[in-house]
């Protein structure tokens, strides 16, 4: 994942419910000093991303947001951020559901997105884990 963020604008996290999609992008936060992450799953924020979705996303440096299909009103705005700055790593979005399928990833360029497929078992720990990163057309 840390290959994806430093070249790549949008890096997606799929996979299953209780993979360790969240706990890996709380790791790769780590990485980034000026992180934000936002959990989704939290009422206030999730009304906060439907309310004003350019707001939202407006940030320095790396933003997570977990579990992004709960705001698909989201995409919109992190399209136009990426857009006008070509910057890698800017975002880090986790998944359940199949985040890809949603309406808005057909307009983003490979350029401005990758998806990195979570394969982690928890019970096997974290430095074990399997990644793959996949390059969309």
């Amino acid at each position: 994942m840390t290959e994806a963020l430093a070249d790549t604008r949008v890096v997606t996290l799929n996979g299953a419910r209780q993979a360790g999609k969240s706990t890996l992008a709380r790791i790769a936060a780590r990485e980034h000093p000026d992180a934000v992450v936002r959990l989704l799953d939290d009422p206030a924020t999730l009304r906060a991303a439907r309310d004003d979705p350019a707001g939202f996303v407006e940030h320095d440096g790396l933003m997570v947001i977990d579990e992004i299909q709960l705001a698909p009103e989201l995409f919109r705005s992190i399209k136009v951020t990426v857009d006008t700055d070509p910057r890698p790593g800017q975002f880090l979005l986790t998944g359940s559901a199949q985040v890809l399928a949603l309406p808005i990833y057909p307009e983003m360029s490979d350029s401005q997105l990758q998806e990195v497929a979570a394969a982690v078992r928890m019970a096997s720990g974290i430095d074990n884990r399997l990644v793959s990163s996949v390059n969309l057309p």
